[in-house]
């Protein structure tokens, strides 16, 4: 870590939450030297488990209430008036689209990087 904060010039507290993300993330572990007290890092290059952590724990989080969030859009929208809503109204619906085939999608592409589903 004091690596980091030296190259980057950035603070103790950036860059001890930057390591955590990166942990959490699965980008980076930390490995035992002996005779060290410090814990250090090594990047870990398994590009495969790092995009399913990530599409697990920063994707797929945003489905889990769009479809109440889609819903307050479209109570919105109806409040608008002629071309518009019809205008917005379209658009919602291509959201809702999107987001059905994600959701559909997104467990298949979370086995096949070996992530959560």
């Amino acid at each position: 870590m004091e690596e980091l904060i030296e190259r980057l010039q950035m603070s103790k507290g950036s860059a001890s939450q930057g390591l955590k993300y990166l942990e959490d993330l699965g980008a980076v572990r930390a490995v035992y030297l002996a005779g060290e007290r410090r814990t250090h890092y090594e990047a870990v290059a398994e590009l495969r488990n790092l995009a399913g952590r990530f599409l697990g724990q920063q994707i797929k989080p945003f489905f889990d209430d769009s479809s109440a969030r889609m819903d307050e859009m479209m109570a919105h929208a109806q409040k608008l008036s002629g071309g518009r809503r019809k205008y917005v109204v379209a658009r919602i619906k291509m959201l809702r689209s999107w987001e059905r085939n994600a959701r559909r999608l997104l467990p298949f592409i979370l086995t096949v990087l070996g992530g959560r589903k």
